[in-house]
């Protein structure tokens, strides 16, 4: 989500945390949002007012509520990248970023190739808990 400042991530780790939701899943989504807000696809008329740039730190920390309950955007965005690109359509499937509807989390499988294989052929997706070979 382009945010730096650790206290903001362990901000956004704890209403994640209160409201019981995944943060792989959830940062990744809520990147996903971010990505689809500066390429135009959704706009301030989709989010409520919501800027979604990254680096919003605000939003960034508002949106795990809106998730949970399925509030604003947030109702789409508790689908997942997967559901949420088929339903957002605009060309949003592209920067959906998932294996078998898992959203990846924010580290990047190319540097350790076990763990891409892992994502491609673990039976949940990008579940880093079916394997983990780069230990």
């Amino acid at each position: 989500m382009g945010i730096e400042d650790i206290r903001v991530i362990m901000k956004f780790n704890e209403e994640c945390s209160n409201v019981g939701i995944d943060t792989i899943s959830a940062g990744n989504v809520c990147g996903w949002a971010m990505e689809l807000y500066e390429r135009g696809i959704l706009t301030e008329k989709n989010t409520d007012g919501l800027e979604l740039r990254f680096g919003n730190t605000e939003a960034a920390v508002a949106l795990p509520a809106l998730i949970a309950h399925r509030k604003g955007v947030g109702n789409v965005l508790a689908e997942g990248v997967a559901m949420a690109s088929k339903i957002i359509g605009k060309g949003s499937e592209r920067y959906a970023l998932h294996a078998k509807g898992l959203e990846y989390p924010g580290y990047d499988p190319r540097g350790t190739f076990g763990m891409a294989l892992a994502y491609a052929t673990s039976d949940r997706g990008a579940d880093h808990n079916r394997a983990w070979p780069v230990g």
